[in-house]
């Protein structure tokens, strides 16, 4: 019976700790693709006007 609940509770923390690293991994991929998309489309203009002003 100990080793039964060994092993439940092994596959259990292992769900778990699975689970913690695909939404840390969904987490990282989101805020990697929001910076990229700050980097290239929405802050651009505002960079775009302070080179029409120092010109």
């Amino acid at each position: 019976m100990k080793k039964e609940k060994s092993t439940s509770g092994l596959l259990f923390l292992a769900t778990v700790v699975l689970l913690i690293v695909f939404d840390l991994l969904i987490f990282i991929s989101y805020a990697y693709v929001f910076d990229g998309v700050t980097d290239t489309g929405v802050r651009n203009p505002a960079e775009d006007s302070d080179q029409d002003k120092k010109t």
